[in-house]
């Protein structure tokens, strides 16, 4: 998890040649052709995608690993502080670009998985850079209407071997939370 959520104010000139997508507030204010000033660059909406999101063209990249904060989920209803750097992480935490940590897995330590190793238990690590997706909400009815984001996931050799192995009759096995279920 990186420090991805950055502040950006609304202004009156500037424009861009660089640019991705992102999740703005307040949606509603951020037309085709508002202006956007992040870390200093100025920036133009180029187009809309809904539920907040926005082609945001840049007069120069930005480094998305500077000047952010850790976007904490909305439900803990506080900014982000400099605890949070290392409170908000998983002990999985290896590859940088996730956008929001997978909940799940914070309530685990490095203790906790020593114990269980103790215990013959196994643990196989996978990556997966928790996407925009996680923070768009569910709008319709039939689930299979609703949009997903695309998601970067990595399963190494030995972790799809050791899931392999979990996966014998009468050996139990345990995922983490359901952003694991999307690799």
């Amino acid at each position: 998890l990186f420090d991805g959520r950055v502040l950006g104010f609304r202004c009156p000139e500037g424009g861009g040649e660089r640019g991705g997508r992102c999740l703005v507030k307040p949606g509603q204010k951020m037309r085709v052709g508002a202006m956007v000033t992040v870390d200093g660059v100025s920036g133009r909406v180029e187009k809309i995608y809904g539920e907040g999101e926005r082609l945001v063209r840049f007069e120069r990249a930005l480094d998305p690993y500077r000047g952010g904060q850790i976007p904490l989920p909305p439900y803990l209803g506080r900014a982000a502080d400099a605890e949070d750097t290392t409170r908000y992480q998983t002990v999985f935490a290896r590859n940088e670009g996730a956008i929001a940590a997978p909940t799940a897995g914070l309530h685990l330590s490095r203790a906790l998985l020593g114990r269980l190793a103790v215990r013959g238990c196994e643990v196989a690590t996978i990556t997966l850079h928790v996407g925009l997706g996680t923070f768009q909400p569910v709008t319709v009815e039939d689930l299979d209407e609703h949009p997903m984001h695309s998601e970067f996931f990595e399963v190494s050799r030995p972790a799809a071997q050791a899931i392999r192995r979990a996966r014998q009759p009468g050996t139990p096995l345990v995922a983490v939370g359901t952003t694991v279920g999307r690799a």
